[in-house]
């Protein structure tokens, strides 16, 4: 009998797995409510909330959470080198989190990818506050989250308060003081989001989120010249009365070097019509992308 009632839930279970990957092409008319548009193949994860699947698990609900981590990298990886649309991936991400919620890397990972790469900043946000139940004491947490409000939700506030909070937890880090210590703006986004990349690369080990940070580490350096400039025009217009024509008579006025480039091999142009700043990499800005 003891045996039996053993075999039970691990045969449950075994059924289990296989369902947890079901994709929308193999349920057809059955889950209409779920599709997706053409660019993504089609392709969903079709599964129970959190809650169902807890009530499924059978107690093994570690043994399901590592298979669903082990199915949102995947998910993550091969949209990386696709398409870059995640549209489940904030909902993996809930589930995973949901069975084991005491799994830091998950919450690592995800408060990262929803918002650098997914472009769901209010998913990462969503997600480090579920992290922040659990640990706490995490500095980086309130780091992570902090940043999300300045850089993505363009609420310095917020992000702000984080910051004071991680401050004050035990080993902070020296970056995370001076970020608590100063008044925050939206324009100074840009250089925190280099310092937070730079950081967050560090020790950064998994080779598809490295390359993942390193690819919006480029956009943030893009996104830093934007704002130079952006500031050194204003500053000019205060200066002179008078708008500039070009981005020569910054240079001439000391207030942006005369080789300024931008990381992706091309010039930032400033129109002299509309003032307007642009590049001719044709590089979308973070700001601009969805």
């Amino acid at each position: 009998m003891r045996l039996f009632s053993t075999f039970i839930p691990i045969l449950s279970l075994a059924v289990l797995i296989p369902l947890a990957s079901i994709s929308l092409r193999e349920l057809g008319a059955r889950a209409p409510q779920i599709l997706v548009d053409e660019s993504q193949g089609r392709e969903a994860l079709y599964l129970p909330s959190g809650k169902g699947l807890q009530a499924l698990s059978f107690g093994y609900r570690n043994v399901l959470s590592n298979i669903l981590w082990f199915n949102t990298i995947n998910y993550f990886g091969k949209h990386h080198r696709g398409d870059q649309k995640y549209v489940w991936l904030a909902h993996m991400c809930g589930l995973v989190t949901d069975l084991n919620p005491r799994a830091a890397h998950v919450y690592d990972f995800c408060g990262n990818m929803l918002s650098w790469e997914a472009g769901k900043p209010q998913e990462a946000v969503n997600i480090l506050t579920k992290a922040i139940a659990q640990f706490p004491t995490e500095w980086m947490l309130y780091y992570q989250r902090g940043f999300t409000y300045l850089f993505f939700l363009k609420e310095p506030d917020k992000a702000q308060a984080d910051f004071i909070t991680a401050s004050g937890l035990p080993e902070a880090h020296v970056l995370v003081k001076r970020l608590a210590a100063k008044r925050l703006a939206a324009s100074e986004s840009a250089q925190a989001a280099i310092d937070f990349l730079t950081d967050m690369l560090q020790g950064q080990k998994d080779p598809t989120e490295r390359a993942a940070l390193e690819s919006r580490l480029q956009d943030a350096y893009y996104e830093r010249g934007f704002q130079m400039l952006e500031r050194a025009r204003d500053l000019f217009k205060e200066q002179t009365g008078t708008s500039p024509s070009s981005l020569s008579e910054l240079s001439e006025k000391g207030l942006v070097r005369p080789d300024f480039k931008d990381p992706f091999g091309g010039h930032y142009v400033l129109d002299p019509q509309t003032g307007e700043i642009s590049s001719t990499s044709g590089h979308k800005r973070i700001s601009s992308k969805p």
